[in-house]
């Protein structure tokens, strides 16, 4: 990871820390923390196409960051990543993938 890469993963993690994320089940959520997904697509135009593929963890649910989320059937996600880096997508972005790679289940068993 580069310094740049570092600098962005910490931005966009104290970004989320301003608003007010949940690390815990929520009922009537579509995914369950810990659960694996695979980013799977978009419609929206800020979407990065460089995460379509990829596999990481359910780590938080976010209802009041402004973006237009209701409770509790369509919150933002965060995701994180195998090299540590967590990015939020909408539930129709995600798949569930039941088979998060070895590295990000023993970083998420450390905590």
């Amino acid at each position: 990871m580069t310094s740049s890469d570092k600098q962005r993963a910490m931005a966009r993690f104290e970004e989320h820390m301003s608003a007010n994320p949940l690390y815990h089940d929520v009922e009537g959520a579509p995914f369950r923390i810990g659960e694996g997904v695979r980013i799977v697509c978009s419609e929206d135009d800020t979407f990065d196409r460089a995460f379509l593929g990829r596999i990481g963890i359910v780590k938080y649910f976010e209802y009041e960051c402004g973006c237009g989320q209701s409770f509790p059937l369509d919150p933002m996600i965060g995701i994180e990543f195998d090299n540590g880096t967590v990015e939020e997508f909408w539930s129709d972005e995600l798949r569930c993938n039941p088979a998060p790679s070895k590295e990000l289940v023993k970083r998420q068993s450390k905590r």
